[in-house]
C-alpha cells in the first residue's frame, strides 16, 4: 500500500506540475501577444496624430503665406489618414 502511494504520489505531483507549467506558458504567450498588439495600436495612434499635426501645420502655413507649397504635407496626410484610421478600427474592432 505504501509502495503504491509512495510511487503514485510523486507521479501525480509531476503531472500536476507539467499541467501548471503548460498553462503558465500559454498565459505568458497570450500576455506577450496582447503587449505587442497594444504597442502596435499605440504606434498607429501616434502616426495618426502626426498626420493630423502635419495637416494642421501645412494648412496654417498656406493660410498665413498663401504659398501652395505649404499644402504638400496637408495633401500627403489627407491621402493617408482615412486608410490609417480604418486600420486602427480593424485592429481595435474587438475592443472598442
Amino acid at each position: 500500500m505504501f509502495g503504491v502511494i509512495g510511487f503514485g504520489l510523486p507521479i501525480l505531483a509531476l503531472m500536476a506540475l507539467a499541467f501548471l507549467s503548460t498553462n503558465l506558458d500559454k498565459a505568458k504567450q497570450d500576455a506577450t501577444t496582447w503587449i505587442a498588439r497594444t504597442q502596435k495600436v499605440q504606434a498607429d495612434l501616434n502616426h495618426v496624430l502626426s498626420l493630423l499635426q502635419d495637416m494642421k501645420t501645412g494648412q496654417r502655413g498656406h493660410i498665413l503665406t498663401d504659398d501652395i507649397k505649404y499644402l504638400e504635407p496637408f495633401d500627403f496626410a489627407s491621402k493617408r489618414l482615412d486608410s490609417d484610421i480604418l486600420d486602427l478600427r480593424i485592429l481595435t474592432s474587438n475592443h472598442p
